[in-house]
């Protein structure tokens, strides 16, 4: 399969009103999630847990860089496609962010010790999953790690309220676990793989290393 970049770098316009939204309002839409989410708690523990913090990460569709509350000292680079969204992240942190398209993503084969890809999976069409995933694992050392966290995709009659917030979350390929791991173990072993919950959402996490 050849990646294409489809993306453009500069002023990509969202398909959908909720899209366009979410992406005009970064401001706003942080703080809800961080209410819905319990200021991210899944995610930074998860940060916490399972990675090599003395080596690089790379965050892929990294937003605000929310991560960087628990990981300030470590060597960080965000990519987005968002340039809105990036001017949010540097006002607030003293990191380097990059716009950029996952699908083809502009570094060295092997640059990275930690790749993560933090609630991103739910918002790439399966057409692309691919693309996304032969990127990411050649970027990532021999020996590194890819943290993965999605969420589980909600069911109205079980779960209401999560179920409504992901109908205006603004993706739209949310995936039950079986799912997801048909298409990660295209690329990559499954280290460990196990599920958090917090506030209306349960998710899932995924430690990869290259199969």
């Amino acid at each position: 399969m050849t990646c294409k970049t489809q993306i453009p770098l500069n002023g990509v316009q969202p398909e959908t009103w909720i899209q366009r939204f979410i992406e005009a309002h970064p401001r706003l839409i942080h703080a809800i999630r961080s209410f819905t989410e319990q200021n991210f708690i899944v995610k930074k523990r998860a940060l916490l847990t399972e990675l090599d913090l003395q080596g690089w990460i790379l965050d892929i569709a990294c937003g605000k860089g929310f991560i960087l509350d628990v990981v300030s000292s470590a060597k960080y680079l965000g990519v987005d496609y968002s340039e809105k969204v990036l001017r949010y992240a540097k006002s607030l942190h003293q990191k380097t962010f990059i716009a950029m398209d996952g699908r083809a993503l502009g570094f060295h084969d092997q640059s990275f010790r930690n790749c993560i890809a933090m609630d991103v999976f739910h918002h790439i069409p399966d057409e692309d999953f691919d693309c996304f995933l032969q990127e990411i694992r050649r970027v990532l050392k021999n020996d590194g790690v890819f943290l993965v966290t999605d969420p589980v995709k909600a069911k109205l009659s079980r779960d209401p309220l999560s179920y409504f917030f992901q109908r205006f979350d603004g993706g739209n390929s949310f995936r039950d676990p079986e799912e997801l791991i048909r298409f990660l173990l295209k690329y990559f072993k499954i280290k460990k793989q196990y599920f958090d919950k917090s506030g209306i959402g349960t998710w899932q996490i995924y430690v990869l290393t290259k199969s």
